[in-house]
């Protein structure tokens, strides 16, 4: 499949698909590309590293990002997850295994992923959406692992744009 590329608005039906998350968006988060990559500039990216080499801004943690998921979260997440009926998915010892809920896999010592987080938990949803209005398709998975250990085994992977939370 052809990699993403950017562009300047998201396409109408992607806009109209997406309105409540749109109009819940608060004047603090965050504004979009402009803010996930400072202090390099949008063109910069553009022009020197999409889809030529990786870039990595490291900065202290911006405010705005502080809210989009934080350890207090994760049993208002659990309770959402379990309400709806979706499973996270489980791994011990890099291994995958049968999920019993987010917070029993991870307080148990095992990582949990979570495809798709952004169309349950709004501030990681709003985020993409903010993002769309420059780049494609976009989306957030969820990787979390306990304090070193890693979630899954080395596999090669699509992701164009990685955001790593504390």
């Amino acid at each position: 499949a052809p990699a993403a590329t950017p562009h300047r608005a998201a396409p109408a039906a992607a806009r109209a698909a997406e309105p409540a998350v749109r109009a819940a968006l608060p004047p603090a988060a965050p504004a979009g590309l402009e803010q996930l990559l400072s202090p390099v500039s949008v063109q910069e990216f553009e022009a020197d590293y999409w889809e030529k080499r990786p870039l990595h801004v490291q900065r202290p943690f911006p405010p705005a990002y502080q809210s989009l998921l934080r350890g207090q979260d994760l049993p208002t997440l659990a309770d959402g997850l379990e309400r709806q009926g979706l499973e996270v998915q489980a791994f011990f010892d890099r291994k995958p295994c049968e999920s019993h809920g987010l917070l029993r896999d991870f307080y148990s010592g095992g990582s949990v992923v979570l495809n798709r987080i952004d169309k349950v938990w709004a501030p990681l949803g709003r985020l993409c959406v903010s993002l769309r209005e420059r780049l494609h398709h976009v989306f957030a998975v969820m990787y979390l692992t306990p304090r070193g250990s890693q979630a899954v085994p080395n596999t090669p992977t699509r992701t164009r744009l990685g955001l790593r939370l504390g």
